[in-house]
């Protein structure tokens, strides 16, 4: 019985894992597939939010991007209301200056950005937009839950990572590419 207990107990574990990993990679195919096609930033931000809404639990995507210019790109998340939108942007400038002053270590930072003024996120993961290790952007994931799953899925969000600062580093050279976002 004990033998049994434990292989069925394997069994299960087993299973498990299978299914973290097929969620990993169907996260990942839905991600590459919506972004593949993408002409200019917003269609990409939608995407790319549309994407990870499902899996990794993001209500809102919003990115800083200066590249190799001195001109900071704001893509706040699509669907919010005007004084939302400002705060998101006053919110990601305060990120950027904080960021360029002492950079992010690691793939994954967490901030927690509790107690603000209303309207401010409660769980935020920050990730740097990094070409050839040089600051480009910051990618901000307004999450229901700031816990990933699994070591899995912060790989597959290092790779997000990864894709979409060399899509926007790609698109830079294009003006039609940021052509309705914001700028400063």
């Amino acid at each position: 019985y004990l033998e049994m207990n434990r292989m069925a107990r394997e069994i299960s574990l087993g299973r498990e894992l299978l299914e973290r990993k097929s969620d990993v990679c169907a996260f990942l195919f839905a991600f590459f597939s919506r972004i593949s096609e993408c002409g200019t930033v917003r269609a990409l931000a939608d995407a790319c939010e549309e994407s990870m809404g499902g899996t990794c639990g993001v209500r809102g995507l919003h990115i800083a991007w200066w590249g190799k210019e001195n001109i900071v790109h704001y893509l706040l998340s699509a669907g919010q209301d005007e004084e939302t939108r400002v705060r998101w942007r006053v919110f990601m400038r305060e990120q950027c200056r904080a960021y360029l002053a002492e950079p992010l270590e690691g793939v994954c930072q967490y901030r927690n950005c509790r107690g603000g003024e209303p309207g401010a996120p409660e769980s935020l993961v920050m990730l740097p937009l990094l070409i050839r290790g040089r600051a480009c952007g910051l990618l901000a994931l307004d999450m229901e839950n700031p816990v990933l799953q699994s070591r899995d899925m912060a790989q597959a969000l290092d790779a997000v990572r990864r894709h979409m600062a060399l899509a926007l580093w790609e698109g830079a050279g294009n003006a039609s590419f940021f052509a309705e976002e914001e700028e400063e």
